[in-house]
């Protein structure tokens, strides 16, 4: 999704999550910034749409649904306590 420029939150994905909440399926979704040739394969690719607050509305919509933010929201790590507020969401770090 971030790397084709689309938002999380861009209505077409809500039947995924739908699926993924009624079968208890995690949904992944990166939600921070790119390695230094990101520009190279993934032209599409835009910081903003890796913000965590662009979760709320899936979770609003999905209360059910396991979102895993990958990367722990870095630029943004202090907006994501917001998201893991409103339901069950959780980080995954990369290993450096």
């Amino acid at each position: 999704m971030h790397y084709a420029g689309i938002a999380v939150n861009d209505k077409r994905f809500f039947p995924l999550y739908r699926v993924c909440a009624e079968r208890h399926l995690p949904v992944f979704c990166h939600t921070g910034l790119n390695g230094p040739d990101w520009p190279r394969w993934a032209p599409s690719f835009r910081v903003n749409l890796g913000n965590p607050l662009l979760l709320e509305d899936v979770l609003a919509a999905f209360p059910d649904l396991v979102i895993v933010m990958c990367h722990m929201s870095y630029p943004s790590p202090s907006r994501q306590p917001i998201c893991s507020m409103r339901t069950r969401t959780c980080t995954w770090t990369s290993r450096p």
